[in-house]
């Protein structure tokens, strides 16, 4: 479908052996704000955000990142990364693969990068949000804040421009939901 730019698909996966603990997160995190950084930018991606909203009324973010957030969550099989191995699949590895009607299999941070990507190919910021809920506190989870409504053109969600979770990898949950009851979040803009 979209895959004219063979050339663009060259940043397939990263397998990092990150470690435990702390600094082991913040290097997964800052591998994957590069590769959102570098998706967003990429020809290809931008095609699937345009074809994935091509029917959402232009200037319509929410329902922009709403039609992203169902694509995502309806086209991902969650499946962990392998033990002790950080496992991080980029944007245009999972398009390629549901272009081929093959369906990518990806954890929360891979589900995190594809959203980022999609959303920022459009114009739509985000942040990376991780969290945890366990007693401890260690990191469990990641995902994406979109922020919808943009001062410069007047477009506001609820009055107000607002971040709101983008997080496909529970494919029960609808659109904006986040777990309850994070023992600890930390957020990330991606500039």
């Amino acid at each position: 479908m979209f895959n004219q730019y063979p050339q663009l698909l060259n940043y397939p996966t990263k397998c990092i052996n990150i470690g435990f603990g702390e600094s082991a997160n913040y290097t997964t995190i800052n591998e994957m704000i590069h590769v959102i950084k570098e998706s967003s930018n990429n020809p290809y991606i931008r095609r699937w955000a345009e074809h994935i909203i091509q029917n959402i009324p232009a200037r319509d973010q929410l329902n922009e990142a709403k039609a992203i957030y169902y694509f995502c969550r309806d086209n991902i099989r969650y499946t962990p990364d392998p033990l002790e191995l950080e496992y991080l699949q980029t944007p245009p590895l999972l398009l390629s693969k549901i272009e081929q009607n093959v369906i990518p299999m990806g954890d929360c941070d891979d589900a995190c990068t594809l959203s980022s990507s999609l959303l920022r190919s459009i114009g739509i910021p985000c942040k990376i949000r991780i969290t945890s809920y366990s007693p401890n506190k260690d990191w469990t989870h990641v995902y994406t804040m979109a922020l919808i409504g943009n001062i410069n053109d007047g477009t506001y969600f609820n009055g107000l421009s607002s971040y709101i979770a983008i997080d496909p990898i529970r494919n029960n949950e609808p659109f904006g939901w986040e777990a309850p009851n994070p023992t600890r979040v930390k957020d990330f803009i991606i500039n």
